[in-house]
């Protein structure tokens, strides 16, 4: 008899703190969070790249196109996907953390530490794949 009314108990409470900390993130948290992390300017930086790779293009075309497009269009989209893989807790928690000194250094500092990443995970990858060749080559020698 104890051993289901804790079992209940622990059920309650299982349910309970899940349902509790599951509550989706709200769009003006999240929003907050993509403009601190500057995950807000990812459409900014998209046009601006779009307007890099056609050097041709007129001033009149690229003035008449931005007036059509918007930036917020883009924030719409990833939004529910933000709501998807985070809770409100987690957005919160985010939000406080990024407003610390630490935060911000990391923001600053992530892009480099994520470009000196992809170097040093491309060199490994090479290395591993010449390790992978020389294996093969000394298998095959031995038929």
């Amino acid at each position: 008899m104890n051993k289901n009314i804790f079992a209940g108990l622990f059920l309650a409470l299982t349910v309970f703190s899940t349902t509790a900390s599951s509550e989706p993130a709200s769009k003006k948290s999240i929003v907050s969070l993509m403009r601190v992390t500057g995950a807000g300017h990812a459409g900014v930086q998209m046009l601006g790249q779009m307007k890099k790779m056609m050097p041709g293009l007129s001033n009149e075309v690229w003035d008449k196109f931005r007036a059509e497009v918007k930036v917020e269009e883009l924030t719409d989209l990833v939004v529910p996907i933000y709501q998807k893989h985070l809770t409100q807790e987690d957005v919160d928690v985010l939000n406080k953390f990024y407003a610390t000194p630490t935060g911000k250094k990391l923001i600053t500092t992530m892009p480099v530490i994520m470009q000196e990443s992809m170097v040093a995970g491309q060199r490994w990858g090479q290395g591993i794949a010449y390790k992978l060749i020389q294996m093969q080559q000394a298998k095959s020698k031995q038929k």
